[in-house]
């Protein structure tokens, strides 16, 4: 059975945190309902998941801990499918700075789902 990953990232700089005591800005509810329902619509995808969620971090760096932490997940083989709301949850610049990064999961037999193009 698929180990699924929801990875949620909003950078500080576009999102509500903190803002009327919020503990977790409206884009992030909204990513994490969208890919929840993307889930739950597949029907080759378990609806378990492990959620990652970097809330208040940039997508222009790695230094992430959320991230980190479910890259080496993945390299552990505790998950082997990665679903996040499109590329800019990851980078911009997806493949190379995904292989500069040393994040590269080609080997491990993992798989990205994006819920929109």
């Amino acid at each position: 059975m698929l180990k699924n990953a929801l990875y949620l990232r909003l950078s500080l700089a576009d999102g509500d945190l903190g803002k009327n005591n919020k503990d977790e800005s409206n884009s992030i509810e909204n990513q994490r309902t969208l890919l929840v329902n993307f889930l739950q619509d597949r029907d080759d995808l378990a609806d378990e998941y492990i959620e990652y969620v970097d809330d208040g971090y940039t997508g222009t760096n790695f230094e992430r801990p959320e991230f980190k932490r479910m890259i080496e997940d993945a390299k552990a083989g505790k998950i082997d499918t990665i679903i996040v709301k499109d590329f800019s949850r990851i980078w911009k610049g997806l493949y190379w700075c995904w292989r500069l990064s040393g994040a590269d999961t080609s080997n491990t037999g993992n798989s990205f789902y994006f819920s929109q193009q």
